[in-house]
């Protein structure tokens, strides 16, 4: 997985997938964080890696459009 704008996620089968969620609060402190524990959770239901990573992309930057980050006043 390749993060920035668009994510890229490739396989080692040779699978690429573009994950093209782009949601400026995730460039912060934690979200990677909150990445993996999404990824985490796809593992324990047993997707693949391939498939759980695109679908982490997918529901983490879902959420960040959702819920958008309140301020830390």
């Amino acid at each position: 997985m390749l993060k920035g704008s668009g994510t890229i996620i490739a396989s080692h089968s040779g699978e690429v997938a573009i994950a093209d969620v782009v949601n400026v609060g995730l460039a912060t402190g934690v979200m990677g964080d909150i990445l993996s524990g999404i990824i985490g959770s796809c593992l324990g239901q047993q997707f693949s890696i391939y498939k759980a990573d695109i679908l982490g992309c997918i529901v983490h930057g879902a959420a960040a459009d959702i819920l958008p980050l309140v301020p830390q006043e």
